[in-house]
């Protein structure tokens, strides 16, 4: 069945074209009747009728200025134009748009079913090599088809528009297959073109080419578009392919997994694993970042991160304390210099709100514990406003006490922490001058100030973590490993044993 449309500004010829001709019989549906050029655009861009026959001299748009704007918005509409006797120029005009078919006023039933269904003919005629060019232009796809599945992957995922032919060509049939995720495979530095395709095809023969829907190279990324796959399977895909890659090109992966999706999401799924990678920039998930591993990372820096300490933090003196704590925790954890980058980003991003991104930039250079425990002090110290915490004796001695408690807490850990080596080897200080104005300052002595800090590091760790072993928590705040020093010590402060603590803990 074709629509068609009638547009006239004679409501009687309108009338009797619409309802005196058996025009199902024709195999046609009259889909709306219009008097002028205007109503009846409205009705071609809510019908879209294949057949427009229209009268050219109507008031307001007439019918040539119809078939220009239909021309141009809806070209495969065909149209029939009625003109009368001295209508010359209109009909010439017609013809420079192209079109072929008229009938002359007065009009019968006669004329018009001859006219439209030579219209019929050449829209049949039309669609048949229409499916002929398809099924030519499909056989062309297939034959391409590894290469043109790849540009056309590379050309959505890089924010290039693409026609919905397109789309339908490579999505499928199967409602199933619709159903995709990405998986990036992010190479760590510069890497040539061999050094991708070599992680393209060890990467499909680990997931077998059944499950890669399409992949692709993006800069220093190879995009892979996978279907029927689980979490599981993935990250030890991904484990195999991390040891398997670093062997033979030297070079470290991350990866990142997005949600599951419709096909035509494919760029939104794309530009989630980025996201991914980058809030995985210092590997806390240690292999593939989903949405689940970072959840599951985050909350792990939140057991070790007390961001309600920090937040409560109003002098220098407890900073460094709280530090401290901080960094002896993720040394427990065997946190790499990577790992400690990205809880010192998360730290500060909650602390004092700024940015990730310009978090991460800041941190990139810094290659120890030291550095990130120094930036993270001095960060905090430049954008909050902390009192001394200790008695203040001018400006210069001022940036000295600060210089020394930094190293004391810096150094906590260090078995040879004492007065003589931090004035003779670290500070370059006369040791008289050192201990007076450290006592004078803090009032108390170095060695009793070291002791209690220790003390209470090693309540504050076990309360952290109860199962620790006293040897391991002996070394964190600097006593040998046999911890029998160190129970002795614990006791005379607290008056009972590391071991008694602990229980008392876990109760």
């Amino acid at each position: 069945m074709y629509k068609a449309l009638i547009v006239d500004d004679e409501e009687i010829e309108r009338n009797g074209m619409v309802n005196l001709i058996p025009w199902e019989e024709q195999g046609i549906e009259i889909v709306g009747d219009a008097w002028n050029g205007f109503e009846g655009y409205q009705m071609v861009k809510e019908m879209e009728p294949d057949i427009v026959i229209t009268d050219i001299k109507m008031p307001g748009m007439d019918g040539i200025e119809l078939i220009a704007k239909v021309q141009k918005d809806y070209p495969d509409t065909f149209f029939i134009v009625l003109s009368g006797y001295g209508e010359y120029e209109y009909t010439s005009r017609a013809m420079e748009l192209g079109v072929k078919y008229y009938i002359l006023k007065p009009c019968d039933e006669t004329k018009i079913l001859k006219v439209v269904n030579q219209v019929k003919l050449e829209i049949q005629e039309k669609k048949k090599c229409k499916r002929y060019e398809d099924k030519k232009y499909n056989e062309e796809i297939k034959k391409l088809l590894p290469r043109a599945r790849e540009q056309f992957f590379n050309k959505v995922l890089s924010g290039v528009i693409v026609s919905n032919r397109e789309f339908q060509i490579y999505q499928g049939n199967n409602e199933a297959d619709n159903k995709v995720c990405i998986l990036n495979c992010r190479i760590d530095g510069e890497i040539d073109d061999l050094g991708k395709f070599v992680l393209q095809n060890i990467t499909e023969e680990f997931i077998t080419l059944e499950k890669v829907v399409m992949s692709t190279y993006i800069d220093n990324e190879v995009v892979f578009m996978l279907k029927d796959v689980n979490i599981t399977f993935i990250r030890s895909v991904i484990q195999k392919l991390r040891i398997e890659y670093k062997n033979y090109c030297k070079k470290q992966i991350s990866a990142a997994l997005s949600d599951t999706d419709e096909f035509i999401n494919m760029k939104e799924l794309y530009d989630q694993t980025r996201e991914r990678l980058f809030f995985d920039s210092y590997g806390s998930t240690h292999g593939l970042a989903t949405a689940e591993s970072l959840r599951k990372a985050g909350e792990e820096n939140l057991r070790l991160l007390d961001f309600d300490k920090f937040k409560q933090v109003d002098d220098y003196v407890t900073l460094l304390y709280e530090t401290n704590i901080l960094f002896a925790k993720l040394t427990l954890e065997h946190y790499n210099t990577d790992e400690i980058k990205n809880v010192v980003v998360t730290l500060l991003n909650n602390l004092l709100k700024e940015e990730i991104q310009e978090l991460q930039i800041q941190v990139q250079d810094k290659r120890s514990k030291r550095e990130l425990y120094k930036y993270l002090i001095d960060k905090i110290v430049r954008n909050k406003p902390l009192i001394l915490g200790y008695t203040h004796n001018g400006s210069r001695d001022n940036n000295r006490i600060q210089e020394i408690l930094f190293e004391i807490y810096s150094n906590l850990d260090q078995r040879n922490l004492s007065l003589q080596w931090l004035a003779k080897d670290i500070l370059f200080l006369n040791e008289e001058y050192f201990g007076r104005l450290f006592q004078r300052t803090m009032n108390k002595k170095f060695s009793t100030f070291v002791f209690e800090i220790r003390i209470e590091m090693a309540k504050r760790l076990i309360q952290f973590k109860p199962e620790l072993l006293i040897s391991e928590l002996a070394e964190l705040v600097g006593y040998t490993a046999d911890g029998q020093y160190f129970s002795k010590v614990f006791k005379k402060y607290t008056n009972v044993t590391p071991s008694e603590y602990k229980e008392m803990v876990m109760k």
